[in-house]
């Protein structure tokens, strides 16, 4: 019988609504039924992921640290400590999925040490070209029978919805204008991951505010009539996990056009894109006043994730994770 091959997973766990940690949990479930998969931190994890997976600490001084098989590091958030070296892992996988070239370069010069090619794997296509390192581009992987259509939803306001963590960086603050203006004719503008927000729009009638995580993100998404996303000037988002699950759920998306989850809307057909804010009330309106416009726009979005993560671009991203060699970047 042969042998599973071994896959470590390594991400900070701190935070149970962020998009890397939902990427390793995704990444676990993938790779479990066809590897041995373990979690592990160098720091606290938060113990709402502790639900979901099974996180290890790593702790040379006790010996718990990986051992053998491949590391796969979730984000640059941490330069690796010593404990590398006694790893003797035969492959080295580095998933870069935050703009951080400065932490990029130092974690590369750590990793560097145990002797192996460092296989980069991007968030998005962009991050790619930013680096300029030949990697593959993997989009973080999605449980399509969680976030997936309902058949009907309830009557009532046009509802566009947000949801991200709960930071300054993770908002444009020129929407607190777009929102108020929405709300004015006619929208009920949910925003999870909002409380940021509250000096400006706390009790603003037809907009409703929300911390991170007030509901499983499936819950919230399902019930829309519309997904919008922008963040702030300062952050180009690495991926947007977020945008792809309410496109999953069958969502009629209007996002801002930069963003690493742009490279998976075709603008129009499953999605649409705008530069700036006077764009992005006329889609958001248009599609208020148009109930075909949004069921076309969210079917198709439905069909575009049913692609991304078909079974056999699943197969494939399994057969990458668990090879027992280095596997060559993709030519260009």
């Amino acid at each position: 019988m042969t042998e599973k091959p071994v896959i470590h997973l390594i991400n900070p766990m701190e935070n149970a609504v962020g998009g890397s940690e939902w990427r390793t949990i995704e990444l676990y479930r993938l790779l479990a039924p066809h590897a041995d998969v373990r979690i592990w931190s160098e720091s606290t994890p938060d113990p709402e992921l502790c639900r979901y997976v099974p996180v290890q600490r790593i702790d040379p001084a006790a010996g718990s640290l990986p051992q053998g098989g491949t590391l796969l590091f979730i984000g640059c958030y941490r330069v690796p400590g010593d404990w590398l070296r006694a790893s003797h892992a035969r492959r080295t996988v580095l998933l870069y999925n935050t703009p951080t070239p400065r932490r990029l370069t130092a974690t590369a010069i750590a990793l560097s040490a145990l002797g192996a090619r460092i296989e980069m794997v991007y968030a998005a296509a962009w991050m790619r070209d930013a680096v300029g390192v030949p990697g593959f581009v993997h989009a973080s992987p999605i449980d399509l029978t969680r976030f997936r259509p309902i058949s009907e939803r309830a009557p009532g306001a046009f509802r566009i919805g947000r949801l991200s963590r709960d930071t300054a960086d993770k908002h444009h603050a020129p929407d607190i204008a777009l929102y108020r203006h929405l709300a004015q004719r006619g929208c009920h503008v949910r925003i999870m991951g909002g409380m940021v927000l509250a000096p400006q729009l706390a009790e603003t009638p037809g907009i409703e505010l929300m911390p991170a995580g007030h509901e499983p993100p499936e819950a919230f998404l399902r019930h829309l009539d519309c997904f919008y996303f922008r963040s702030s000037d300062a952050r180009v988002e690495p991926s947007g996990r977020v945008v792809m699950e309410a496109m999953a759920c069958g969502i009629p998306v209007v996002a801002h056009r930069r963003g690493g989850y742009a490279e998976w809307i075709e603008h129009g057909t499953d999605g649409l894109l705008f530069d700036t804010r006077e764009q992005a009330a006329a889609m958001l309106l248009a599609l208020k006043d148009d109930p075909d416009l949004r069921a076309a726009l969210g079917q198709a979005a439905r069909r575009k994730m049913e692609t991304t993560y078909s079974a056999e671009e699943m197969r494939a991203l399994v057969a990458f994770y668990t090879a027992a060699e280095a596997v060559p970047p993709p030519a260009d």
